[in-house]
């Protein structure tokens, strides 16, 4: 199944909706929402895993730059937030069709145990942000840098 984007859908989404949490659960499983699929904001797509020690999520952030991309952890709470921009056009350049996303985008989730926020280690490489959230029992939050 394919789904068609409008070429003029390029406007921003806003960080906070009223269905934000229930828009982050349908994209977690899958789904993207009827009352969005004509909002053209971006996707952050995400792997999480998980050994003894770490939970390590993978985001798919393609064509931002890592100044733009905000990671903060609360607890067992992660959010990932990206300003994704739009390139200027070249002078006399018209637009055929625009599939692109461009905007604000932001994926916040609940992890089973808290993480050691000052252990957390994050690098950006390739359109990919790893992020390792050391398990841990305290909690504290932290916003994090990312190399």
């Amino acid at each position: 199944m394919s789904t068609s984007v409008p070429p003029n859908a390029s406007g921003p989404r806003a960080a906070s909706t009223p269905f934000a949490e229930l828009e982050d659960f349908f994209r977690s499983i899958g789904f993207r929402p009827a009352w969005r699929a004509s909002d053209a904001a971006p996707d952050i797509r995400l792997d999480v895993g998980e050994d003894e020690a770490n939970y390590v999520i993978r985001a798919e952030i393609p064509g931002v730059e890592k100044h733009d991309i905000e990671l903060s952890i609360d607890g067992r709470q992660v959010s990932i937030g990206a300003q994704v921009k739009r390139e200027s056009r070249q002078e006399g350049e018209k637009e055929l069709h625009v599939e692109r996303r461009y905007g604000r985008a932001r994926r916040v989730f609940v992890l089973p145990l808290d993480v050691d926020a000052e252990r957390t280690e994050a690098t950006y490489e390739r359109g990919i942000l790893t992020v390792t959230l050391p398990k841990s029992a305290d909690g504290r939050s932290r916003r994090v840098a990312i190399s």
